[in-house]
This record gives structure tokens, C-alpha cells and sequence, in this order.
């Protein structure tokens, strides 16, 4: 069992990952609202809301362009290069990824492709004026 926060009602894909790909590697997770209370904090852009005095372990999240200082975690990896940059003091051999790139080995069945390209969006991004003419051509 291993206890876990992640972010609900956002309406957010990324931030509602955490407990299958928990489950894929065999981890029981179990959802606790205090973030405090966390083993882990690992996907979803939710670090801004991390406190400072968090002690678990930090995998694959993003976040806010914020200095980010976590002196008890463990911090294994970011989603990205702007979450590591926010970092003070720096993580020299900080590891970078997206957790839902994990996602085809958690759900591995096969689609029939129609794009060529699909895009996924953020969901603070939806109603910016680029997205909305692409939608509307």
C-alpha cells in the first residue's frame, strides 16, 4: 500500500494518472487528501501546491514557474526543463519525464491510427484563440 495525492476535480487527464500507473507496477495506492501525508506525489502539474516541508518521494510532476525547494523529498524526476530550472538550489542529476508517457504500457491496447497527428491539450489552454480557430477549421 502506498499512500498518494493527486490532484481531483481538476478536470484534468495528466493529474488523475497517478493511481494506474501505480497499480501497473504492482503498488496499491491509496488516495490521501493531505499531500503531507503522501509517499508519493507523481504526475500531474500539482508541485506549486506541494508545501515545502513535504518528505516523500517526488516522481514526474510539473508545475507553476515557481522556485521549487523541497529540502526532506526525495525528488526522483520532473515532468519537464521548466520544472527543473525552478529548482533552488539545482538537482544536478535531476531526471526528466512524463509519467503519461507511461500510459501505452499501462493500457497497451492497439488503435487504429486516423491522424497522423493528435494533439492533447492542457486544459488551461482550451479556450485560447489558436486552439479555437483550429477547431473551428
Amino acid at each position: 500500500m502506498v499512500y498518494v495525492h493527486w490532484g481531483r476535480g481538476l478536470g484534468n487527464f495528466g493529474d488523475c494518472l497517478s493511481p494506474d500507473i501505480l497499480k501497473y507496477y504492482g503498488l496499491t495506492p491509496v488516495y490521501v487528501p493531505n499531500m503531507i501525508r503522501a509517499d508519493i506525489i507523481l504526475a500531474g502539474s500539482i508541485l506549486q501546491w506541494v508545501p515545502s516541508e513535504y518528505s516523500g518521494y517526488i516522481v514526474g510532476t510539473g508545475g507553476d514557474k515557481m522556485d521549487y525547494k523541497f529540502p526532506n523529498a526525495k525528488v526522483l524526476a520532473v515532468r519537464g526543463k521548466l520544472t527543473k530550472s525552478n529548482f533552488k538550489p539545482k538537482i544536478s542529476n535531476l531526471k526528466m519525464g512524463d509519467p503519461g508517457l507511461l500510459m501505452p504500457y499501462v493500457y497497451p491496447k492497439k488503435e487504429v491510427c486516423k491522424y497522423k497527428l493528435g494533439v492533447v491539450l492542457h486544459f488551461v489552454d482550451q479556450n485560447q484563440d489558436f486552439v479555437i480557430k483550429q477547431k473551428n477549421n
